[in-house]
């Protein structure tokens, strides 16, 4: 359905597939993500918001994908490797009318994959916390972590008392790379958050116990309304 996207205004959401090689008076496209795949496709596409909302996105269909390849999301911004036959959906806060965010698909065999992955450079040389995103922010956030080896993750939300006010993860178990997750300002009541300055920390707790004790790193971040 290769025509052009609707005019945007208001509470939008657009993800698109951008082809500004075809030259045309639109640059914001459908495109069919069925040619042949070979041994592996890539198709890259943005999304946009005006949304101050954190936005899923849900993959449908990939159960008919055939079994012996592989589907990965990469959000490359932030690094992120998602496995989408493990978890078809990703949650992020999108930055309200900032510059579209970029996206990849990868579909393919493992070593296709293996090699486009290994190209992104997506595994850090260090445990990381990076400083959250936007901040100030209102009301969602996004948080950004690296593991160099598989670990269990704590991600604690804190106010300037030092008490827990939300729990992101506990004890979740996840891969080496980069992962974010998404924050709304509510505590574990469900209430939203007042105003002010919080600190959100990460624990990583080794996936085997002989390898070393937990480490643990923090942040502020700023909730403005």
């Amino acid at each position: 359905m290769d025509r052009p996207e609707f005019l945007l205004f208001g509470d939008y959401l657009s993800v698109y597939f951008p082809h500004p090689e075809w030259g045309s008076v639109h640059r914001q496209y459908r495109t069919d993500a069925r040619p042949s795949i070979g041994e592996g496709e890539r198709w890259d596409f943005e999304v946009t918001s005006a949304r101050r909302k954190m936005v899923t996105l849900h993959f449908d269909g990939v159960d008919q994908v055939p079994a012996q390849l592989d589907i990965r999301l990469v959000d490359v911004l932030n690094g992120v490797i998602l496995d989408l036959r493990r978890d078809p959906r990703y949650s992020l806060a999108t930055p309200h009318g900032g510059k579209p965010l970029a996206y990849q698909i990868l579909v393919g065999e493992k070593d296709y994959i293996q090699s486009q992955l290994e190209a992104l450079d997506a595994l850090p040389d260090r445990i990381e916390l990076d400083q959250n995103y936007p901040n100030p922010f209102n009301p969602t956030t996004t948080i950004r972590y690296g593991l160099t080896e598989q670990a269990f993750v704590t991600i604690t939300i804190y106010n300037v008392l030092g008490q827990v006010v939300s729990e992101l993860a506990r004890d979740e178990l996840a891969d080496p790379g980069y992962h974010v997750v998404t924050w709304n300002a509510t505590g574990d009541t469900g209430a939203l958050l007042p105003s002010g300055l919080y600190v959100f920390r990460l624990t990583v707790r080794p996936s085997d116990d002989s390898q070393g004790p937990s480490l643990s790193l923090a942040r502020t971040m700023m909730l403005v309304k």
